[in-house]
């Protein structure tokens, strides 16, 4: 988690919580790191302590579990190992949950098969949630890269940004006129 605001970092642990109510534990001192008060822009450090003093049912309340489906694979694998997978994202299927769709998406899907394999764990993973680098609409068959773990993710966005290594392609089949 080093390298990331503190705010950030909450707001992915408590995610129910709100950042008014972060901002406020952060100010009244009942969130330290190491020990001492710190500001909300404070960046994370390797082995710091974050202290949070707040009762259980508190802690409790702010935590949604990520529930994994067992959903079928439509995604075809292109290429995988530690840090990402690419997949081949057929057309008509969601990237992402949204009203019309809350179950069936190619992220449901990728976190279904990863809790299969192992390689992850809502129960011991608090804070990252694989994630997708780009996204595709729902019509839109293509790859797909899906970072494994924080740091992956971190230098895959930036590479994006800096349209480093990171290439896209569009091709569109027009019928008609």
């Amino acid at each position: 988690e080093e390298g990331q605001r503190v705010d950030r970092f909450l707001k992915k642990y408590l995610n129910k919580a709100s950042l008014s109510f972060l901002y406020k534990m952060i100010r009244k001192k009942n969130i330290k790191v190491n020990n001492k008060r710190v500001e909300k822009n404070y960046i994370l450090n390797r082995d710091d302590k974050i202290q949070l003093y707040l009762s259980e049912d508190t802690i409790e309340k702010f935590i949604e579990k990520k529930e994994i489906f067992n959903l079928k694979r439509d995604f075809i694998i292109v290429h995988e190992d530690d840090n990402i997978l690419i997949v081949s994202k057929p057309d008509n299927l969601l990237i992402h949950e949204e009203k019309s769709e809350s179950k069936n998406t190619l992220v449901n899907q990728v976190l279904s098969y990863l809790h299969s394999k192992g390689d992850y764990d809502p129960e011991n993973e608090k804070t990252f949630v694989p994630a997708c680098v780009n996204r595709l609409d729902r019509n839109t068959s293509g790859l797909v890269i899906i970072a494994k773990n924080y740091e992956s993710l971190k230098n895959l966005n930036e590479m994006m940004r800096n349209k480093d290594f990171i290439e896209k392609y569009y091709i569109t089949v027009v019928k008609g006129t």
